[in-house]
């Protein structure tokens, strides 16, 4: 089942809730926590009509994180990002690592 999420912020220097790997950069989703963009793109869907390679690169997830770290709501919406802050993914497969 999918369902939609946003992308609130960056997080530094922490781990994936999915997988526990160490981050440097964790993207914090509403709702669900924080992960690594690796395993984000993993429970993704594929959207040609969105992406050309039917998925964002890690390296882009990374980037919309730290622009909803450092700018606001508003200025992500003058710069054209507030679609691209909202991602289709499976709360499944995003499941939290055993500690």
């Amino acid at each position: 089942m999918m369902m939609q999420t946003k992308i609130m912020g960056a997080d530094r220097d922490t781990r994936c809730d999915c997988c526990g790997r160490k981050l440097k950069v964790g993207i914090l989703l509403s709702n669900l926590g924080t992960f690594g963009a690796d395993c984000i793109r993993a429970a993704m869907p594929c959207d040609r009509s969105r992406y050309s390679q039917g998925k964002p690169d890690a390296s882009w997830l990374r980037t919309l994180a730290k622009i909803a770290e450092r700018d606001t709501e508003k200025r992500i919406a003058k710069m054209g990002y507030t679609r691209a802050m909202f991602l289709n993914v499976d709360p499944a497969k995003l499941e939290k690592a055993d500690a």
